[in-house]
């Protein structure tokens, strides 16, 4: 199995250590483990020390983008990644939910779209028509965006279906645009994880 874990924080503490162990129990059983860890971070330098191969990025919270195109361009390698773990700071709870959104705009981007969009669902979304055109609007964080008049009519069905996947009927490229801009102002967000037990 290959597995990307990610690793967020600047200074040494005992989730370090657990993910050293974890990473060094993953290899014993012959997964291929990647650690995508922040440049300049005692993690790196750890890493280094062991001997542990490792993926440096920039910081994730200070250079979103530049972190996400380094492990983006992980993801997409010629072996598919089976699993993805992120760890961070208690303190900066944002920094996981933001990998988990570049990774989220890295697979619309990547991912065959049919496969995307069955992981997303719709938040609240209001449509708003106009003469040949219409807006979508999000209540709970306010953004909206304008659609062309190409576009506004199977929008406005696929938000009155609930249905993310009709998206696919759309011109394509149309269609990873449109969910690439609705899952940017939080239209779409992830499916809600099922139970495992």
């Amino acid at each position: 199995m290959k597995i990307l874990i990610s690793v967020s924080d600047q200074v040494w503490g005992r989730k370090h250590q657990y993910v050293i162990d974890a990473i060094n129990g993953l290899l014993a059983y012959g997964h291929a483990v990647c650690p995508a860890v922040e440049e300049g971070c005692t993690m790196a330098a750890e890493l280094t020390r062991r001997g542990i191969p490792h993926l440096r990025v920039l910081a994730f919270c200070a250079h979103p983008r530049e972190a996400t195109e380094a492990v983006g361009r992980f993801l997409t390698g010629p072996e598919p990644v089976n699993a993805v773990c992120s760890t961070g700071c208690h303190l900066h709870e944002r920094r996981g939910a933001n990998l988990t959104r570049c990774l989220g705009r890295h697979a619309i981007r990547s991912v065959p779209l049919a496969a995307v969009l069955g992981e997303l669902r719709w938040t609240d979304v209001r449509w708003r028509g106009e003469a040949g055109s219409g807006f979508v609007f999000v209540p709970a964080n306010s953004p909206n965006t304008g659609l062309p008049a190409i576009d506004h009519l199977l929008v406005k069905a696929v938000l009155t279906a609930q249905r993310a996947e009709d998206l696919l009927k759309l011109p394509a490229g149309r269609d990873r645009d449109l969910v690439n801009l609705f899952y940017a102002m939080g239209a779409l967000v992830p499916n809600r994880p099922k139970a495992m037990c």
